[in-house]
């Protein structure tokens, strides 16, 4: 992010193993181009077997600092140079440090900054962008986890999110905790 090169329009961070629709730059281009007040563009992290080649009519909806939670993988966003440049590169103390303890919230961060700067977003609900599912697995999977949850608590505390919302944000994982437990055989 530090060293943008000027040329570009609109700045993405797509990740090695994503699969994206055919006429995904088109798509985004189009959508910048038609809402020139917008400065961050979502799409829909998508399960493998959801996955289409090819985006149908745009369904568009407001991206805001509460639903970007939601959506949050780096992959999915995109962003105009202004608002990059503008807001800088991502907070060296949040995601994979040998330094820190906050394994993730980087991307998060950096999309409600952008939102906290320009106002909200919009998010494109035809543009699925698919990635392979992660699963927990054994325990190193699980120090992972409990470094992604450090960074997403992080990052709830540094915009000052209200109390109802870190709550929800710490009870929703108990779900899948509990539903995995009596999946477990013991």
């Amino acid at each position: 992010l530090n060293y943008l090169d000027n040329n570009f329009d609109v700045v993405s961070f797509p990740d090695d193993d994503c699969i994206y629709p055919e006429n995904c730059l088109e798509r985004v281009a189009c959508i910048f181009s038609d809402n020139p007040k917008t400065h961050i563009l979502s799409g829909v992290n998508t399960p493998l077997q959801n996955y289409e080649i090819k985006v149908g009519d745009s369904r568009l909806s407001s991206l805001n600092k509460y639903n970007v939670w939601r959506n949050g993988p780096t992959y999915v966003f995109f962003y105009s140079t202004q608002a990059v440049k503008t807001v800088g590169g991502y907070d060296p103390q949040l995601g994979p440090s040998p330094t820190s303890p906050f394994m993730s919230g980087e991307d998060t961060d950096y999309s409600i900054r952008v939102i906290n700067q320009f106002g909200n977003g919009l998010k494109d609900t035809a543009l699925k962008i698919s990635h392979p599912t992660f699963s927990v697995e054994n325990d190193v999977d699980y120090c992972k986890c409990v470094g992604y949850a450090l960074g997403r608590m992080r990052v709830l505390e540094k915009h000052h999110y209200p109390y109802w919302f870190k709550l929800m944000n710490k009870l929703y994982p108990l779900k899948g905790f509990f539903a995995n437990l009596f999946n477990k055989k013991i």
